[in-house]
């Protein structure tokens, strides 16, 4: 188990649990964990340092998913979620605490998102199963790629068109 990082299902093996060996009590103090990565703001990208990694959101349908797009981001390391299109608001409920540890920014459309990314001297990579993609096991985004803008599709149907054309490359899960 990495540091910082309890292993689900020790309590109900016997792994403690937070209680006295009756079986009662206080539970016992949690050690701090470090936070899994920087915001965005606080991260300097130095020699050695990894790349930045952003999220580009577009299309959702739901915006409950949102939150559960920002867990599954943090815990790849990237530290900017990128809103575009659609209406401003977004819900993170289903983050559990991930959004305290990336900013958000949000364009009111696709183009404009882009062209931030591409300022900001990213590839934007579509998630998406396609001739070209690579696993992502591959990891075509750590050191040696520079900045790398991660784009999922709609829930439905996935990268749309519009989509498809900014895309510098694709990876499939």
């Amino acid at each position: 188990t990495p540091p910082g990082l309890r292993r689900a299902g020790a309590a109900a093996r016997g792994g403690g649990g937070g209680r006295t060996p009756a079986g009662r009590g206080a539970a016992r103090p949690r050690a701090a964990a470090e936070p899994p990565v920087k915001k965005a703001a606080e991260a300097e990208a130095g020699p050695g340092s990894p790349p930045a990694l952003y999220m580009l959101v577009f299309g959702v349908s739901k915006k409950h998913n949102v939150g559960q797009l920002v867990r599954s981001c943090v815990a790849m390391g990237v530290t900017e979620v990128v809103l575009a299109g659609g209406s401003r608001s977004y819900n993170t409920f289903g983050s559990h605490g991930a959004d305290a540890y990336c900013t958000f920014r949000y364009f009111p459309t696709l183009l404009e998102a882009r062209d931030y990314l591409k300022g900001r001297g990213a590839r934007i990579v579509g998630i998406e199963i396609c001739a070209g993609a690579r696993s992502v096991v591959e990891e075509p985004f750590g050191a040696g790629y520079g900045p790398t803008a991660f784009m999922a599709g709609n829930e439905g149907t996935g990268l749309n068109e519009q989509q498809l054309r900014i895309c510098d490359d694709f990876v499939y899960v």
